[in-house]
């Protein structure tokens, strides 16, 4: 019986805030405005860009559309994708082992996808994924469940076999609008939402050990 994983990108496979601070504040920068501390951007993230975007814009009045400056921010993002960014411990070394045991492990993201191929791309991680879906990859984004069904379909695989793996709460209503599985990832710079989750945890590895004791269950 085939398992499915599906990761979150930020907070759960990069620690990748910094990045993201980063192509907002020379976005912001482009338009004349001053910039915001990162931690005050980490708490406008796991939406998706237009949201993102609509709240790091919220105190100003942007002289452009709306799109063309969330075009613009995608562009100065996908420009340096991997900017302050880096994968969290045990991740290179936690999906070689995921994979080499039989598990199909895929990415589904509210990051523009073009952003998110780049990073995965730059640290190696693309060999090990059978699909990587983002924002723009023709799906509702997160907690619409559509790309989990998708994913499910596709591979056949039953949702008893599905988890996902996330920071935030949209992961968690992503995983319980699919009936599936979750694993909150506490290290990452997300928020829990008071969702309720099947399993926590501290680390990548602490992932990687829960996930393949649940191999031993199929």
């Amino acid at each position: 019986m085939k398992k499915l994983i599906v990761f979150d990108l930020d907070g759960t496979l990069i620690d990748s805030l910094g990045g993201i601070a980063a192509s907002i504040n020379r976005t912001r920068a482009d338009y004349g405005f001053a910039p915001l501390a990162r931690e005050l951007i980490s708490s406008f993230t796991g939406d998706g860009a237009v949201k993102l975007l609509e709240r790091s814009f919220a105190d100003v009045v942007l002289p452009v559309p709306v799109e063309e400056a969330m075009e613009r921010m995608i562009r100065n993002y996908a420009d340096k994708p991997v900017t302050d960014t880096a994968l969290y411990p045990g991740v290179a070394e936690g999906m070689k082992v995921l994979q080499e045991s039989g598990c199909l492990l895929n990415v589904v993201s509210n990051k523009p996808v073009v952003v998110g191929e780049k990073i995965l791309t730059h640290f190696g991680i693309m060999p090990y994924l059978t699909e990587n879906i983002g924002g723009g990859s023709g799906f509702p984004l997160k907690p619409a469940p559509d790309a989990l069904f998708y994913l499910m379909k596709k591979y056949q695989v039953s949702q008893e076999n599905v988890w996902m793996v996330g920071d935030h709460h949209t992961d968690l209503n992503f995983a319980l609008n699919g009936g599936v599985r979750s694993i909150f990832c506490k290290y990452g710079f997300g928020t829990q939402g008071n969702v309720p989750f099947t399993s926590e945890a501290e680390s990548f590895s602490d992932c990687v050990e829960i996930l393949s004791a649940s191999l031993t269950e199929m």
